[in-house]
Order: C-alpha cells, then sequence, then structure tokens
C-alpha cells in the first residue's frame, strides 16, 4: 500500500480527499493541517509520496517543498493548491517538485488525476530504489570473487569493476567510465569482436534463444608494460531486436597460453 502525507489547512478538503484516495484501498493518507507539523511526522515515519496544499499561514507550500527536498531530496512532492498561478507551477518543478495538480475542476477529475499522479511517482520512485539497491548488491556480490569481473554498457564502457581487476592488472583506483578495449592488445581487441561477430550472427531477432557465454582468451598490457593473457567469459544481456544491452566479462590470468588471431574478420561496428 502506498502512504501518503497529507498537508493541507482547509478543513473542507481536508477528510474529502482522504475518503477519496484511500477508496479502492491503494492508498493509505495520514492527515496533517501545518507544514512545520508535517515535517516532524517526516522524522519519525518514511512516506511514499507528500502532497501538499500551497497557501498555508505558517509555511507555504514551495517553501515546505525545499524543507521537505532538504531533509529528504527521495521523497516525491507533489503540490495540490486551488490558489497557485503559472508562476506557483514553475516554482514547484524547480525546487524539485515532481507535479502539480490544481484543485481546480470537476471534483471527480480533478481527484482522479491526483491519485494517478501518486500512484505514478510512487511506483518511480520504487523502482529507482530496487535499481540502486541491485546496484549495490552487485558490487558487493564483485567484491567476495576473487577473480577479476567487469560489467559494461553496450559501448563496452565500464560500469562497475571490483578490486581483483586492480590486483590482476596492475591498475590503481576506478576504471568506470574507461573503455574495456583500452588496455587489450590490437590482437586482442581484433579477436574480441571477431567473436562478437559470430555470436550476434547466431542470435535470433526476438532474442528469445540468445547463444550462451562466450569463452576466450585476450592479452592485455599492464601500465608496467608487462603482457597479461586472462581467460575469459562474456555474458551478454540482448533486447528484444537482438541488441547488446550490457556485457559481464569474468576472468582469470593464465600462464603459457597464447591467442591464436590468424585470418580473423575485420572487427564489425556492433554497437550502433
Amino acid at each position: 500500500m502506498i502512504s501518503v502525507l497529507l498537508v493541507d489547512d482547509d478543513p473542507a478538503l481536508f477528510n474529502i480527499t482522504r475518503i477519496l484516495l484511500e477508496k479502492e484501498g491503494e492508498i493509505s493518507v495520514d492527515l496533517c493541517n501545518s507544514a512545520y507539523k508535517a515535517l516532524e511526522m517526516l522524522k519519525i515515519k518514511p512516506y511514499d509520496a507528500v502532497v501538499s496544499d500551497y497557501g498555508m499561514p505558517e509555511m507555504n507550500g514551495i517553501d515546505f517543498l525545499r524543507e521537505v527536498k532538504r531533509r529528504s531530496p527521495s521523497v516525491p512532492f507533489i503540490m495540490f493548491t486551488g490558489q497557485g498561478t503559472e508562476q506557483t507551477a514553475i516554482d514547484t518543478f524547480t525546487n524539485g517538485g515532481d507535479s502539480y495538480v490544481s484543485k481546480r475542476g470537476e471534483p471527480g477529475r480533478v481527484f482522479s488525476e491526483l491519485k494517478g499522479i501518486i500512484m505514478h511517482v510512487a511506483e518511480e520512485r520504487t523502482k529507482k530504489s530496487v535499481k540502486i539497491r541491485g546496484e549495490q548488491y552487485l558490487h558487493l556480490a564483485m567484491e567476495v570473487m576473487s577473480d577479476p569481473l567487469w560489467v559494461t554498457d553496450s559501448a563496452l564502457k565500464i560500469l562497475f569493476h571490483n578490486t581483483a581487476v586492480n590486483r590482476v592488472t596492475g591498475t590503481a583506483g576506478t576504471l568506470t567510465g574507461h573503455s574495456f578495449l583500452h588496455a587489450l592488445t590490437p590482437a586482442s581487441v581484433e579477436y574480441l569482436f571477431s567473436c562478437f561477430q559470430k555470436y550476434f550472427s547466431q542470435v535470433p531477432s526476438n532474442a528469445d534463444n540468445p547463444p550462451g557465454p562466450l569463452s576466450m582468451v585476450l592479452e592485455c598490457i599492464t601500465p608496467g608494460g608487462h603482457p597479461l593473457k586472462i581467460d575469459i567469459q562474456a555474458d551478454i544481456s540482448t533486447d528484444s531486436a537482438g541488441r547488446p544491452q550490457y556485457f559481464v566479462f569474468s576472468g582469470r590470468v593464465i600462464q603459457g597460453r597464447t591467442v591464436i588471431c590468424n585470418d580473423l574478420a575485420p572487427a564489425p561496428d556492433l554497437m550502433r
């Protein structure tokens, strides 16, 4: 259930708004008739969204919005007012508000719009929270691995890597934003793209049954100028059209093996 803090000093609309929002059982509303009291309530209980009037005596809606965003930047804020102007709407968005709903108009339409916006901003906040938690879990999982692991976008720009990458390759600091290809020898870059070319020629157009992970041996040059051969497994995520979305490369340093790169096809442009 979506929890909403409704802040409004108008008793005529106070309870009716709560009744209409809670009618379908999807939203739970706490009422507050003061912006200052609302700030105290936000300290005690987390809310999925804040809905606030603009014209309140102690603190107007824009000042309240600024204070909410200063304390809890991720909490969605919806300005719900019958007194606002076009400038109020502009101020709402420029100060971090997520939406603006006018109380003027046919009540059924107004409250339907307000409920729809609440549902939308709460859903978007949940998606963002899940994404952040997923990235945190990914970082944790990567760090406990003793072997190097890279996650890149479709253009092979590094999004994440674990500290084993630094340890194995002799690099220092974060490589996020760098190209995965940067330290590879020219022959290994050509070999990698040749493997990609073969892989994507096998991906069906609907991508329901893509080929399995790619295995290859690549050679990179460490910052100290030493060659290093790494046995790489590449897991590739594709969209419904078979285009790459991101790559997960896991590797293990090997000795005494060479990369066979004879008669390779030209590196294709797979990242369009």
